[in-house]
């Protein structure tokens, strides 16, 4: 969940590069509600910081960072969660997926 509200349905690649290195985030935005936005977001690419950094890069930190953006104080802490994550084993090679079922709300 972001800080202000982006309209419901628009989606974005961000492609600004991280500590020199190439870093792509895509999102697209589920819900707006009082100031907030609830977005979807892959990322291509695994640096530092990737999402919480380019979010506020383009204006929308999420909320409760209190390393990105400013005055984004929230009571609930980091509004960040990782609802699958997909990765090639190191050691197997094999892929391995993982979900996470949640119903989110603003």
């Amino acid at each position: 969940i972001v800080r202000g509200e982006i309209e419901r349905g628009h989606r974005q690649t961000i492609t600004d590069s991280l500590d020199g290195k190439e870093a792509i985030t895509h999102f697209e935005v589920l819900a707006n509600s009082n100031g907030k936005s609830l977005l979807t977001i892959k990322i291509d690419t695994g640096r530092l910081h990737q999402i919480r950094r380019h979010l506020d890069i383009i204006g929308f930190p999420i909320m409760g960072d209190p390393k990105y953006g400013t005055n984004n104080k929230n009571r609930q802490g980091l509004m960040l969660l990782a609802k699958s994550l997909n990765f090639i084993d190191p050691w197997t090679k094999k892929p391995v997926e993982m979900a996470v079922g949640f119903d989110l709300t603003l």
